[in-house]
């Protein structure tokens, strides 16, 4: 699931050592990752916090597009790496 906003545009960039993924959406506010709470179980929220896990921390975002492709002119884009071992 992905922010609020008026859809989303997903680009992917694949090079020797990792793979880039990037979301385009058209929501300008910041992603923040919540808090997990043991008593707290809401259906969302949690994503960014397996983005994070899942990249060791490598991930960002811009309020400008930073590569050329599909995009929103308002909005931002979210963007982690994914590492491809032994390559």
């Amino acid at each position: 699931m992905h922010a609020m906003g008026d859809g989303s545009a997903l680009w992917l960039s694949v090079e020797s050592a990792k793979v880039r993924v990037v979301v385009y959406d058209g929501d300008e506010n910041p992603p923040v990752i919540r808090e997990l709470t043991p008593e707290g179980w809401e259906r969302g929220g949690r994503g960014l916090y397996l983005v994070d896990a899942f990249t060791g921390g490598c991930w960002g975002a811009a309020p400008a597009v930073p590569y050329d492709g599909p995009a929103h002119p308002k909005g931002k884009a979210v963007w982690f790496d994914l590492s491809m071992p032994g390559r």
